[in-house]
C-alpha cells in the first residue's frame, strides 16, 4: 500500500493540473457533448426543404346572398364547391435559435404549417340552388359565377382547416426531422410547433 501512495499522489496531481488548465481556457468539461452543433443541425434540417400532407379532395357548400331584403330584390346563390388542398410545413425557416440541446439530446421548433391554394375543380362544381327576384333578374344582377367561383377558394381553404391537413403536414415534418437527426447521431429528438407561425 505504501508503494501505491505516491502514484495515487501523482494521479490525482495531474488530475487537477488538467482540470485547472480546461478551466483556465474556459473549457466546461462537465458540460462537453458530441455530435453535430447548433449550425449542423440545422443545415441537416434545412435540406429536407417543404415538407407537405398529401393532397386531399374536399367538399364544402355555401351561400353568397346580396339581396337587399326588400320584395323582389332577393339575389343568392348556393354552390358546391369541389377540389384538393394540401398544407405545407416550409423547413427552410428553422433558425439555430430553433434548435435547443437537452441532456437526453435536442428539441427542436418547426414552422407551423400553412394551407397552399386549394384547386378547384370546375367540372364537379356547380350552383345547386339559386333566388332571384323580380328586380333582380330584370336588373340582371344575379350572383355570378365568377364571384362564387373565386369565393369557393377561400371556402375550400377553410375546410382544409377543419379537416386538420396543417397537423397532417406537421406530423409528417416532425418525423422526417427526426429521422434526419438520427442518421447524424442525435437519437432522443422532442419537435414542437412554433406558436402563430
Amino acid at each position: 500500500r505504501r508503494r501505491m501512495l505516491p502514484w495515487l499522489v501523482g494521479a490525482l496531481a495531474a488530475g487537477l493540473a488538467t482540470g485547472a488548465a480546461a478551466a483556465a481556457v474556459g473549457i466546461n468539461v462537465t458540460a462537453a457533448r458530441r455530435g453535430p452543433d447548433a449550425a449542423q443541425v440545422v443545415g441537416v434540417i434545412h435540406a429536407l426543404g417543404a415538407v407537405s400532407s398529401s393532397p386531399q379532395q374536399l367538399t364544402t357548400t355555401f351561400t353568397v346572398d346580396h339581396g337587399l331584403g326588400l320584395p323582389g330584390t332577393s339575389n343568392a346563390a348556393t354552390y358546391r364547391a369541389v377540389g384538393t388542398a394540401y398544407a405545407t410545413v416550409d423547413l427552410t425557416q428553422l433558425g439555430k435559435s430553433d434548435v435547443h440541446f437537452t441532456n437526453a439530446g435536442a428539441r427542436i421548433s418547426i414552422p407551423g404549417a400553412q394551407v397552399a391554394t386549394p384547386v378547384v375543380d370546375q367540372n364537379r362544381s356547380r350552383v345547386i340552388r339559386r333566388d332571384d327576384g323580380f328586380l333582380t333578374q330584370v336588373a340582371n344582377d344575379e350572383v355570378s359565377a365568377s364571384d362564387l367561383q373565386d369565393q369557393a377558394t377561400s371556402h375550400l381553404g377553410d375546410e382544409a382547416l377543419l379537416q386538420g391537413l396543417p397537423a397532417q403536414a406537421q406530423f409528417i415534418a416532425a418525423a422526417d426531422v427526426r429521422a434526419a437527426l438520427r442518421r447524424v447521431g442525435i437519437a432522443n429528438v422532442t419537435v414542437t410547433v412554433t406558436p402563430g407561425s
